[in-house]
Order: C-alpha cells, then sequence, then structure tokens
C-alpha cells in the first residue's frame, strides 16, 4: 500500500491513529494504551478514543469512565467533544472512553451510524489542541471501524505471536485492500507483534513466519513481549510505564516503540530523534 496522506489532514490538524485487528486477544487495547503513554512521555499531546463497544479502554483505566460521558454519547447526540475528553495525570495524555452502555446504539454502530454524524464527529476531533488521537476499536471490521478506518490518517495492526494467530492476517489485509479500493485514503503505520515470547520455539516461529510472509516494510522492528508486568497494570488502572519506579522490559518496549513510530506518524520529536536512532539501528 502506497503512503497517501489522508486529504482531510491539514497542517496543524490532529493526525488519527487507529488500532485494529481481525482477531481478538492480540493485545490491541494493552497496544492503545501504553502507546498513547508512551507518545505523551516522549513530548507528544496525546487523546486516545475508545471505540471498542466494550470500554476495554475505560475499564482498563478507570472503573468510573463507564458513568461518563464517551464516544457513544458524541456519535448518538452530537455536542462539543471537550465534554468527553478526561484529563489523566500523566502530562500531554487525556482519554475519551466509549460512553456510557446503551444496548440500542451498540446494535447501531455494529450495522453502522449515519455518515453526517461521524463526519463531524472526526471534523471536531481533528480541531482538537492534540497532535495525535489514537482509536482503540473492537475486533473484526464491522461497519463500524470500516468508518474509522475510512476516517484514519493510519493503522497500527497488532498481531499476537502464535501460529493460529498468523492465519488471521491475510484476511485483515485483504479487507483493507478492499476499503483502499473503495477510496479510504489510510497508510499503514505498520504490524506489530505482540505477546512474543522468546526463547518458545511456537511464538519465535509464529514471528519468523510473520516477517517472511508480510512486506517488509510494514513489520515494525519492535516487538511487545509477552509480559505479567501488563496484568499487573491492568489491575491497577495504570500505563506499564507506572507500575513502577524503574521501567522494566514491558515499559521499553513501547518507548521503543513510540520511538519507531514517531516518524511514521508525522510526529517530530527533537529531544529524543538522535537517541532514538542510536538506539534503534
Amino acid at each position: 500500500m502506497d503512503n497517501r496522506r489522508h486529504p482531510l489532514t491539514l497542517p496543524g490538524a490532529v493526525r488519527i491513529l487507529v488500532t485494529t485487528s481481525q482477531k481478538g486477544g492480540v493485545g490491541k487495547t494493552t497496544v492503545s494504551i501504553n502507546l498513547a503513554c508512551a507518545l505523551a512521555e516522549r513530548g507528544a499531546r496525546v487523546v486516545l478514543l475508545d471505540a471498542d463497544p466494550q470500554g476495554s479502554v475505560g475499564l482498563s483505566l478507570s472503573r468510573k469512565a463507564r458513568e461518563r460521558p464517551g464516544m457513544r454519547d458524541l456519535l448518538r447526540d452530537g455536542g462539543d467533544l471537550g465534554r468527553a475528553i478526561l484529563a489523566t495525570r500523566i502530562p500531554n495524555l487525556a482519554v475519551m472512553p466509549a460512553g456510557r452502555p446503551d444496548l440500542d446504539f451498540d446494535e447501531q454502530v455494529q450495522r453502522g451510524i449515519d455518515k453526517g454524524s461521524l463526519d463531524g464527529f472526526f471534523s471536531g476531533v481533528r480541531a482538537l489542541d492534540y497532535d495525535i488521537a489514537i482509536i482503540d476499536t473492537a475486533a473484526g471490521i464491522h461497519p463500524m471501524t470500516r468508518c474509522l478506518i475510512g476516517a484514519a490518517d493510519s493503522l497500527l495492526i497488532p498481531q499476537q505471536a502464535e501460529p493460529l494467530g498468523m492465519r488471521s492476517l491475510p484476511t485483515m489485509l485483504q479487507a483493507l485492500v478492499r476499503l483502499r479500493n473503495e477510496g479510504a485514503a489510510f497508510e499503514i503505520a505498520g504490524i506489530l507483534l505482540t505477546m512474543v515470547q522468546h526463547g518458545v520455539r511456537g511464538s519465535e516461529s509464529a514471528a519468523a513466519d510473520l516477517r517472511r510472509i508480510a512486506p517488509a516494510s510494514l513489520v515494525l522492528r519492535t516487538t511487545i513481549p509477552r509480559d505479567e508486568d501488563f496484568l499487573t497494570a491492568s489491575e491497577r488502572g495504570l500505563p506499564v510505564s507506572r507500575i513502577q519506579k524503574r521501567p522494566g522490559p514491558a515499559s521499553l518496549a513501547f518507548n521503543q516503540l513510540a520511538a519507531e513510530l514517531e516518524p511514521r506518524l508525522g510526529l517530530h520529536n527533537p529531544d529524543t530523534d538522535d537517541d532514538a536512532a542510536g538506539f534503534m539501528d
């Protein structure tokens, strides 16, 4: 896929990154939360949006998020986006939760929503005072997810390093090709290997298979390990970088991921670019 800039992205507008996967259980929400935190810690102004009807981002970070207005409410009722954005204790990072549960609306979302409502919502997102909006989606390419992908500048595709997980990737890429043929103008920021277990034959074999079958330019060098720190972070409602004073392998992996993605996302970080290049090469 070529790298075409989304036609709605103007200089100074918020760049939209959608995290998506064909298969559930690949660590998509974990990736969205911790990448958002890592980019914010590196100086980017980030807003994390929860487009998963299960409200996984809010559940991971705050039990109160399910009771607050969020993306569901804005898509259904319209209004000021600012009322649904929650500040966090991490400078530069804010969160828009999924919104209050509404079974009727969730069914409507799965069928697709009014295009005018979605266009208005994303016009509002692009006008926010942030550098990047990261959107966590439900697993699979449902009507709502297709709409979100159509509005995205870039996609991040987490892929679990296990043999079964590899089987879903061709289906995912075929769906994305169809969306591009229908006029979507996103670029793929990268395919990210998650839950990698070094020293485990099946995991290492799956990772090697992905690097063999997928275009080299699409597979990120950074990998995310399977690590108990992610469970601890989820239980405590924190990004993994905030659960201990000295960063562990999981936290370092997301800092490395942020450094690798910054140029792909058009995020210039003059304070860390030289250090990131040395760390990555």
